[in-house]
């Protein structure tokens, strides 16, 4: 499945993408995705599935795949999240199926077994061979838990279903309160108290890069969410090794960079800026209305971005350099350097993705 050699022919911008998860790693290929988790037990969880979104009439229409993109990454980004927490914490109360034998070194499914389960286009789990269950009558000590019936299976993924769609909505609610109502109503306020002119728009845009800017920051600092940056750094660095034709070892992929022009911390600063600009030709006679327009023009912003991103990512010359710098640098709170386990997890889950022909993923 992996289509590199370990020659280095060259730098070169793919469509290959990914996004760190709790103990775990998503990646993103031309026609399916992966999940890589690592387990309690050291292993690796690796599940591969197809991504149709990618193959939606949208994704092919410039300045309108910008929104469906953000939207299928958000619910998918959350999907695999809960995932992948699930699968590092599943095993806590649990013992695994090989509990009496020793547990050596990393363990997954091999991703061209992964890629022939899914050959037809419907992906499957690739279960880890510890995770195989155990033959009837070979002597093995009964589970310790029975399954569900399906009617509660069904049940509960209603349920998981429609939580998640709760949160993701919440979410979203609460990124546009705090990221476009709440910079608008300082300035408003503070305009009543001291006349602001001309200057009310760049205002907003300081109080906009300083709220988020704080919100980045505060969030780095805890544990966890540090952790989850490291694999961050993990992805940036496989996902660097692969565009420089290298070999996916622990080795080489340690030697690259961990920050990347196509990331996700990039986009959001880009949809910032671009938000500050927009939101110049939106009157303010009205606070509310102002509001309003700022959230209906919200697409166009995302579509806009998502170009801007797009094509910073796939050339390289001096225009995408200043155009990927800021994102760049806000990555020294959202990228942190991985340790070697967490590389484990990106080459699983890169490998993954990788397609047969090694040309098809270049811009």
């Amino acid at each position: 499945m992996n289509s590199n050699n370990g020659t280095n022919s060259g730098p070169r911008r793919t469509k290959i993408g990914g996004q760190a998860l709790m103990e775990g790693i998503m990646m993103r290929g031309l026609d399916c995705y992966s999940v890589a988790v690592r387990r309690p037990d050291g292993g690796i969880e690796l599940e591969v599935k197809p991504d149709k979104h990618l193959a939606r009439w949208y994704s092919r229409v410039p300045f309108v795949r910008g929104i469906f993109n953000f939207v299928s990454t958000l619910v998918l980004g959350y999907t695999c999240l809960m995932r992948s927490a699930e699968i590092s914490g599943a095993l806590d109360e649990e013992e695994p199926a090989n509990a009496g034998e020793e547990s050596g070194g990393v363990e997954f499914a091999p991703p061209a077994a992964a890629a022939s389960e899914g050959a037809d286009g419907e992906g499957e789990t690739a279960v880890p061979p510890a995770a195989a269950p155990a033959e009837e009558g070979a002597g093995q000590p009964a589970p310790l838990h029975t399954a569900a019936p399906a009617a509660e299976k069904k049940e509960e993924k209603g349920l998981g279903a429609g939580f998640s769609v709760a949160v993701s909505v919440l979410a979203v609610f609460l990124a546009l309160t705090l990221f476009m109502v709440l910079p608008t109503a300082i300035v408003g306020g503070l305009g009543k108290l001291v006349e602001l002119g001309r200057w009310r728009t760049p205002l907003e845009g300081l109080v906009k890069l300083c709220i988020f800017l704080g919100y980045m920051a505060l969030v780095s600092r805890m544990k966890e969410i540090r952790r989850m940056f490291e694999y961050h750094g993990a992805e940036h660095k496989t996902i660097a090794c692969y565009e420089h034709g290298e070999a996916l070892t622990v080795e080489n992929i340690r030697r690259h960079r961990r920050f990347h022009p196509r990331c996700g911390t990039s986009f959001l600063l880009i949809v910032i800026l671009v938000s500050i600009l927009v939101s110049s030709f939106v009157s303010w006679q009205s606070l509310w209305l102002r509001m309003a327009l700022k959230v209906l023009l919200l697409p166009l912003v995302m579509g806009i971005s998502y170009e801007i991103i797009k094509y910073a990512g796939g050339h390289d010359n001096l225009l995408t350099k200043v155009l990927s710098a800021p994102g760049l640098w806000l990555q020294r709170l959202t990228v942190k350097e991985p340790d070697d386990s967490m590389i484990e997890v990106a080459v699983a889950a890169m490998e993954a993705v990788i397609p047969q022909n090694g040309e098809d993923d270049r811009w």
